[in-house]
Protein backbone atom coordinates (compact mmCIF):
# COMPACT_ATOMS: atom_id res chain seq x y z
CA UNK A 1 0.00 0.00 0.00
CA UNK A 2 1.10 3.35 -0.82
CA UNK A 3 1.39 6.82 1.44
CA UNK A 4 -1.18 8.44 -1.07
CA UNK A 5 -3.70 5.27 -0.17
CA UNK A 6 -2.78 5.61 3.69
CA UNK A 7 -3.34 9.64 3.67
CA UNK A 8 -6.63 8.96 1.42
CA UNK A 9 -8.19 6.27 4.16
CA UNK A 10 -7.48 8.70 6.94
CA UNK A 11 -8.40 12.02 5.24
CA UNK A 12 -11.75 9.75 4.82
CA UNK A 13 -12.55 9.34 8.25
CA UNK A 14 -11.71 13.06 9.25
CA UNK A 15 -13.98 14.23 6.50
CA UNK A 16 -16.74 12.01 7.69
CA UNK A 17 -16.79 13.22 10.94
CA UNK A 18 -16.88 16.36 10.32
CA UNK A 19 -19.56 16.31 7.51
CA UNK A 20 -21.76 14.53 9.95
CA UNK A 21 -22.53 17.52 12.03
CA UNK A 22 -22.44 19.47 8.90
CA UNK A 23 -25.04 17.71 7.66
CA UNK A 24 -27.03 18.18 10.39
CA UNK A 25 -26.60 21.66 10.65
CA UNK A 26 -27.75 22.34 6.86
CA UNK A 27 -30.55 20.01 7.15
CA UNK A 28 -31.99 22.21 9.84
CA UNK A 29 -31.20 25.41 8.17
CA UNK A 30 -32.72 24.15 4.91
CA UNK A 31 -35.82 23.14 6.87
CA UNK A 32 -35.86 26.68 8.60
CA UNK A 33 -35.30 28.21 5.17
CA UNK A 34 -38.30 26.42 3.74
CA UNK A 35 -40.52 27.27 6.55
CA UNK A 36 -39.83 30.83 5.94
CA UNK A 37 -40.33 30.87 2.54
CA UNK A 38 -43.15 29.24 2.20
CA UNK A 39 -44.81 32.08 5.00
CA UNK A 40 -43.53 34.97 2.92
CA UNK A 41 -44.52 34.05 -0.34
CA UNK A 42 -47.98 33.32 0.62
CA UNK A 43 -48.10 36.67 3.33
CA UNK A 44 -46.11 38.85 0.60
CA UNK A 45 -49.04 37.86 -2.17
CA UNK A 46 -51.82 38.35 -0.38
CA UNK A 47 -50.70 41.95 0.72
CA UNK A 48 -49.16 42.42 -3.10
CA UNK A 49 -53.02 41.46 -4.81
CA UNK A 50 -55.42 42.73 -1.90
CA UNK A 51 -56.35 39.20 -1.07
CA UNK A 52 -58.33 37.52 1.80
CA UNK A 53 -55.80 38.26 4.68
CA UNK A 54 -56.11 34.88 7.02
CA UNK A 55 -53.02 35.17 8.43
CA UNK A 56 -53.39 32.35 10.52
CA UNK A 57 -54.44 29.75 8.63
CA UNK A 58 -51.76 30.93 6.19
CA UNK A 59 -49.36 29.86 9.43
CA UNK A 60 -50.98 26.54 9.98
CA UNK A 61 -51.22 25.42 6.44
CA UNK A 62 -46.72 26.32 6.54
CA UNK A 63 -46.64 24.18 9.51
CA UNK A 64 -48.85 21.47 8.42
CA UNK A 65 -46.79 21.32 4.97
CA UNK A 66 -43.87 20.27 6.43
CA UNK A 67 -43.04 16.44 5.88
CA UNK A 68 -39.76 14.05 6.32
CA UNK A 69 -37.27 15.04 3.92
CA UNK A 70 -37.31 11.22 3.42
CA UNK A 71 -40.50 10.68 3.36
CA UNK A 72 -41.09 6.73 3.23
CA UNK A 73 -45.35 6.78 3.46
CA UNK A 74 -46.73 7.49 -0.12
CA UNK A 75 -49.89 8.25 1.63
CA UNK A 76 -48.60 11.05 3.68
CA UNK A 77 -47.16 12.75 0.01
CA UNK A 78 -50.48 12.28 -1.52
CA UNK A 79 -51.49 14.79 0.87
CA UNK A 80 -48.47 16.88 -0.16
CA UNK A 81 -49.32 16.58 -3.93
CA UNK A 82 -52.33 17.56 -3.64
CA UNK A 83 -52.28 20.62 -2.04
CA UNK A 84 -49.01 21.38 -4.10
CA UNK A 85 -51.12 21.03 -7.34
CA UNK A 86 -53.39 23.59 -5.94
CA UNK A 87 -50.69 26.13 -5.24
CA UNK A 88 -49.33 25.86 -7.84
CA UNK A 89 -53.16 26.77 -9.66
CA UNK A 90 -52.75 29.67 -6.72
CA UNK A 91 -49.52 30.76 -8.41
CA UNK A 92 -51.01 30.85 -11.26
CA UNK A 93 -54.07 33.00 -10.35
CA UNK A 94 -51.63 35.75 -8.67
CA UNK A 95 -49.83 36.36 -11.62
CA UNK A 96 -53.28 36.79 -13.35
CA UNK A 97 -54.13 39.23 -10.40
CA UNK A 98 -50.70 40.63 -10.95
CA UNK A 99 -50.79 41.44 -14.36
CA UNK A 100 -54.71 42.87 -13.49
CA UNK A 101 -53.67 45.56 -11.00
CA UNK A 102 -50.83 46.45 -13.45
CA UNK A 103 -53.57 47.29 -16.02
CA UNK A 104 -56.04 48.86 -13.12
CA UNK A 105 -52.95 51.21 -12.38
CA UNK A 106 -52.57 52.00 -16.24
CA UNK A 107 -56.24 52.12 -17.48
CA UNK A 108 -57.21 55.42 -16.88
CA UNK A 109 -54.37 56.58 -19.31
CA UNK A 110 -55.36 53.59 -21.69
CA UNK A 111 -58.96 54.96 -21.21
CA UNK A 112 -58.04 58.81 -22.07
CA UNK A 113 -56.45 57.84 -25.28
CA UNK A 114 -58.76 55.71 -26.70
CA UNK A 115 -61.37 58.52 -26.41
CA UNK A 116 -58.54 60.54 -27.56
CA UNK A 117 -58.88 58.48 -30.47
CA UNK A 118 -62.85 58.52 -30.83
CA UNK A 119 -62.69 62.32 -31.02
CA UNK A 120 -59.74 62.35 -33.80
CA UNK A 121 -61.83 60.40 -35.92
CA UNK A 122 -65.00 62.57 -35.30
CA UNK A 123 -66.79 60.57 -32.92
CA UNK A 124 -67.17 57.57 -35.26
CA UNK A 125 -68.47 54.70 -33.77
CA UNK A 126 -69.86 54.05 -30.26
CA UNK A 127 -68.21 55.95 -27.74
CA UNK A 128 -65.30 53.86 -25.99
CA UNK A 129 -66.31 52.38 -22.30
CA UNK A 130 -64.59 52.56 -19.71
CA UNK A 131 -62.02 49.46 -18.92
CA UNK A 132 -62.21 49.63 -15.25
CA UNK A 133 -64.90 47.83 -14.39
CA UNK A 134 -64.30 44.90 -16.45
CA UNK A 135 -60.98 44.42 -14.94
CA UNK A 136 -62.14 45.01 -11.42
CA UNK A 137 -64.62 42.41 -12.33
CA UNK A 138 -62.03 40.28 -12.68
CA UNK A 139 -60.17 41.28 -9.89
CA UNK A 140 -62.54 40.23 -8.15
CA UNK A 141 -63.70 36.94 -10.09
CA UNK A 142 -59.75 35.72 -9.28
CA UNK A 143 -59.91 37.05 -5.80
CA UNK A 144 -62.70 34.57 -4.97
CA UNK A 145 -60.81 31.86 -6.68
CA UNK A 146 -58.02 32.40 -4.66
CA UNK A 147 -60.17 32.14 -1.70
CA UNK A 148 -61.67 28.87 -2.83
CA UNK A 149 -57.86 27.44 -3.91
CA UNK A 150 -57.05 28.55 -0.33
CA UNK A 151 -60.02 27.25 1.27
CA UNK A 152 -59.51 23.69 -0.36
CA UNK A 153 -55.30 23.87 0.25
CA UNK A 154 -56.59 24.41 3.86
CA UNK A 155 -58.68 21.61 3.50
CA UNK A 156 -56.30 18.98 2.13
CA UNK A 157 -53.45 19.77 4.72
CA UNK A 158 -56.16 19.33 7.66
CA UNK A 159 -56.71 16.09 5.95
CA UNK A 160 -52.79 14.91 6.27
CA UNK A 161 -52.89 16.48 9.93
CA UNK A 162 -55.91 14.48 10.50
CA UNK A 163 -54.21 11.56 9.11
CA UNK A 164 -51.08 11.45 11.08
CA UNK A 165 -53.31 12.29 14.18
CA UNK A 166 -54.91 8.84 13.67
CA UNK A 167 -51.79 6.88 12.69
CA UNK A 168 -49.32 8.50 14.63
CA UNK A 169 -48.60 5.04 16.83
CA UNK A 170 -47.79 2.97 13.59
CA UNK A 171 -45.72 6.09 12.12
CA UNK A 172 -43.93 6.17 15.12
CA UNK A 173 -43.16 2.21 14.83
CA UNK A 174 -41.74 2.83 11.40
CA UNK A 175 -39.97 5.65 12.11
CA UNK A 176 -38.06 4.22 14.86
CA UNK A 177 -37.75 0.64 12.93
CA UNK A 178 -36.16 2.71 10.13
CA UNK A 179 -34.13 4.60 12.84
CA UNK A 180 -32.54 0.93 14.17
CA UNK A 181 -31.84 -0.43 11.08
CA UNK A 182 -30.00 2.98 10.21
CA UNK A 183 -28.53 3.12 13.07
CA UNK A 184 -27.20 -0.66 13.05
CA UNK A 185 -25.72 0.13 9.13
CA UNK A 186 -24.02 3.55 11.14
CA UNK A 187 -22.52 1.49 13.55
CA UNK A 188 -21.42 -1.56 11.06
CA UNK A 189 -19.61 0.76 8.78
CA UNK A 190 -17.67 2.73 11.50
CA UNK A 191 -16.75 -0.76 12.53
CA UNK A 192 -15.54 -2.28 8.89
CA UNK A 193 -13.96 1.16 8.50
CA UNK A 194 -11.89 0.95 11.96
CA UNK A 195 -10.69 -2.57 11.01
CA UNK A 196 -10.42 -1.36 7.42
CA UNK A 197 -7.72 0.79 9.29
CA UNK A 198 -6.20 -1.29 10.91
CA UNK A 199 -5.54 -3.45 7.85
CA UNK A 200 -4.02 -0.61 6.21
CA UNK A 201 -1.14 0.47 8.98
CA UNK A 202 -0.74 -3.52 9.58
CA UNK A 203 -0.22 -4.13 5.60
CA UNK A 204 1.99 -0.52 5.10
CA UNK A 205 3.73 -2.19 8.05
CA UNK A 206 4.61 -5.10 6.73
CA UNK A 207 5.63 -3.70 3.52
CA UNK A 208 7.89 -0.98 5.20
CA UNK A 209 9.31 -4.10 6.95
CA UNK A 210 9.87 -6.04 3.52
CA UNK A 211 12.08 -3.45 1.65
CA UNK A 212 14.37 -2.45 5.04
CA UNK A 213 15.08 -5.88 6.22
CA UNK A 214 17.59 -6.68 7.91
CA UNK A 215 18.57 -3.50 8.10
CA UNK A 216 17.55 -1.53 12.37
CA UNK A 217 15.30 0.71 10.39
CA UNK A 218 12.47 -2.03 9.35
CA UNK A 219 12.45 -2.06 13.54
CA UNK A 220 11.19 1.58 13.89
CA UNK A 221 7.05 2.32 13.97
CA UNK A 222 5.55 5.80 12.39
CA UNK A 223 3.31 7.61 14.82
CA UNK A 224 0.21 5.85 15.28
CA UNK A 225 -2.22 8.92 15.38
CA UNK A 226 -5.08 10.40 13.07
CA UNK A 227 -3.19 11.35 9.74
CA UNK A 228 0.14 11.36 11.21
CA UNK A 229 -1.30 14.85 12.88
CA UNK A 230 -1.48 16.68 9.78
CA UNK A 231 -3.10 19.55 10.10
CA UNK A 232 -4.75 19.24 6.50
CA UNK A 233 -7.03 16.30 8.80
CA UNK A 234 -7.13 18.49 12.08
CA UNK A 235 -7.96 22.00 10.85
CA UNK A 236 -11.32 20.24 9.79
CA UNK A 237 -11.63 18.53 13.02
CA UNK A 238 -11.11 21.80 14.78
CA UNK A 239 -8.17 21.02 16.47
CA UNK A 240 -4.32 21.30 16.72
CA UNK A 241 -3.14 18.42 18.85
CA UNK A 242 -2.10 14.98 17.76
CA UNK A 243 -5.56 12.50 18.20
CA UNK A 244 -5.48 8.64 18.59
CA UNK A 245 -7.65 6.91 16.16
CA UNK A 246 -9.16 5.27 18.82
CA UNK A 247 -10.86 8.09 19.93
CA UNK A 248 -12.40 9.18 16.40
CA UNK A 249 -13.79 6.20 16.24
CA UNK A 250 -15.15 6.33 19.58
CA UNK A 251 -16.27 9.95 18.92
CA UNK A 252 -18.03 7.92 15.40
CA UNK A 253 -20.02 5.64 17.29
CA UNK A 254 -21.48 8.46 19.98
CA UNK A 255 -22.73 10.21 16.75
CA UNK A 256 -24.13 7.55 15.76
CA UNK A 257 -26.08 7.18 19.32
CA UNK A 258 -27.11 10.84 19.38
CA UNK A 259 -28.02 10.78 15.71
CA UNK A 260 -30.57 7.81 16.66
CA UNK A 261 -31.99 10.03 19.54
CA UNK A 262 -31.76 13.82 17.89
CA UNK A 263 -34.38 15.99 18.47
CA UNK A 264 -34.30 19.96 20.17
CA UNK A 265 -35.25 20.07 24.35
CA UNK A 266 -38.87 21.61 23.44
CA UNK A 267 -38.94 18.49 20.55
CA UNK A 268 -37.96 16.26 23.94
CA UNK A 269 -40.27 17.85 26.19
CA UNK A 270 -43.28 17.30 23.92
CA UNK A 271 -41.92 13.83 22.68
CA UNK A 272 -42.25 12.98 26.16
CA UNK A 273 -45.74 14.03 26.86
CA UNK A 274 -44.69 17.52 28.44
CA UNK A 275 -46.10 21.81 27.49
CA UNK A 276 -42.46 23.19 26.60
CA UNK A 277 -44.42 26.33 28.68
CA UNK A 278 -44.53 24.37 31.51
CA UNK A 279 -41.74 23.73 34.43
CA UNK A 280 -39.83 20.60 34.19
CA UNK A 281 -41.11 19.06 36.77
CA UNK A 282 -44.96 18.60 36.02
CA UNK A 283 -44.12 15.23 33.99
CA UNK A 284 -45.45 12.12 34.81
CA UNK A 285 -44.39 8.90 36.91
CA UNK A 286 -43.57 5.71 34.40
CA UNK A 287 -45.92 3.56 35.73
CA UNK A 288 -48.40 1.31 32.81
CA UNK A 289 -51.29 3.90 33.82
CA UNK A 290 -49.63 7.17 33.96
CA UNK A 291 -47.74 6.35 30.83
CA UNK A 292 -50.75 5.40 28.84
CA UNK A 293 -52.67 8.91 29.64
CA UNK A 294 -49.46 10.39 29.03
CA UNK A 295 -49.63 8.69 25.67
CA UNK A 296 -53.17 9.72 25.37
CA UNK A 297 -52.94 13.36 26.26
CA UNK A 298 -49.15 13.87 23.82
CA UNK A 299 -51.58 12.65 21.07
CA UNK A 300 -54.63 15.11 21.82
CA UNK A 301 -51.92 17.94 22.93
CA UNK A 302 -49.94 17.56 19.37
CA UNK A 303 -53.27 17.35 17.63
CA UNK A 304 -54.29 20.66 18.94
CA UNK A 305 -51.57 22.64 17.75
Amino acid sequence: MTDKATRDLLDSVADAASALDKREIKLDNRLEAVEEKLRTDQTETIRERGLPADLVTTEQNALRRMSPFRNRWPEVAKFDERAAALEMRQGAVANELRELHERTQAAPAADAEALADWELQGRDGARPESSLPSIKSDIKRLQEEWEGLTRAVTRVLAEKSEYVAKHRRRLVKEAETYTNSALERYVQAINELETAREDLAAHRRASVWATLFPSELASQQPPDSLAGARKRALVPLGVSAPVAPGRVFEALRADASYLAEACTPEQRLAIEGRDPRQPLNTGWANDPAEKAARDQQVSEWLTSR
